[in-house]
């Protein structure tokens, strides 16, 4: 894969993944609470949509500026604009999916104590929280995981050049055969010495 093309798959996928993050589609709300204290469970899900940033603010916020980090330093490389951010394209799309994985995990194993809906936890009842991945989660998932795998491939070295390989002795070449022809010119009688050097220097920029 040429390093162009893996730079604009990463840019949308990053940007389509920042996206997602602020909308409420990441993860639905379920609510789970004794009806009667001791005597079964209801279980009561809520339709409502909960975004990457509904918990765990500051690793989300992280989250987001990596990305956008990510998202700059792959445009600035697909203009091949160099400095010394341009050597983490690779490493920061990579940093993307790592602190995502892990606000995922926290997520999806932890839970928050609670009662009602707004309320606390009274008259021997216990109910919580908790988040479970909805279709934008998953979505998100599958980007990530394509900018890992490009990131990955980036990092050792397996996208190729954009730029085809040109030989750099192409002038070189041209003046040898010029050069052989005064000197055929030269030993045929044509040139003297003294119009073969002028020549010779004019070739050569001397």
């Amino acid at each position: 894969m040429k390093k162009s093309h893996a730079n604009l798959i990463s840019i949308a996928s990053i940007s389509i993944f920042l996206l997602l993050s602020f909308m409420p589609v990441i993860f639905t709300m379920n609510y789970w609470k004794n009806e009667v204290p001791g005597v079964g469970h209801a279980t009561k899900a809520w339709s409502e949509g909960v975004s990457l940033y509904s918990r765990y603010l500051w690793l989300a916020l992280l989250i987001a500026a990596a990305a956008a980090l990510s998202i700059t330093i792959l445009v600035m490389q697909s203009l091949k604009i160099r400095n010394q951010l341009t050597k983490f394209c690779y490493f920061a799309p990579l940093a993307v999916t790592v602190l995502f994985a892990l606000i995922s995990c926290m997520d999806i194993v932890s839970t928050v104590p609670n009662g009602e809906p707004g309320g606390t936890a009274t008259w021997g009842y216990y109910g919580h929280y908790e988040y479970v991945p909805a279709w934008g989660f998953y979505i998100e998932c599958a980007l990530l995981t394509v900018v890992c795998v490009i990131s990955v491939l980036g990092i050792k070295g397996m996208l190729t050049d954009n730029s085809e390989a040109v030989p750099e002795n192409n002038g070189t070449s041209d003046v040898t055969d010029q050069l052989k022809k005064y000197k055929e010119l030269l030993d045929n009688g044509v040139l003297t010495q003294e119009e073969f050097e002028i020549k010779k220097k004019q070739l050569l920029d001397l």
